[in-house]
């Protein structure tokens, strides 16, 4: 389920992410009482400071965005991921 939430959620409209978060919900894949909330709280994620190192002239490196990332994934599924 972490490249489909990586490949719907990062860069889509407002309305998308906690739609595609309630569908994996109901299909037994994650467990979210908010989707709006947890779909702002990854992408906060997966933002992290390469937002501040962007506005202040220094870009993070395409590796450091996908460690971010894929953390960001991570710690997503450790807290609305069910246990398989």
């Amino acid at each position: 389920i972490d490249e489909l939430i990586v490949g719907q959620i990062v860069d889509v409209g407002a309305e998308q992410p906690p739609a595609f978060l309630t569908a994996a919900a109901d299909g037994g894949g994650l467990s979210i009482e908010n989707p709006g909330l947890a779909a702002e709280q990854f992408a906060a994620m997966c933002k992290g400071f390469g937002d501040v190192e962007l506005r202040f002239g220094a870009p993070p490196t395409g590796e450091a965005t996908r460690q971010r990332v894929e953390a960001a994934v991570d710690t997503f599924l450790r807290a609305y991921g069910r246990a398989s």
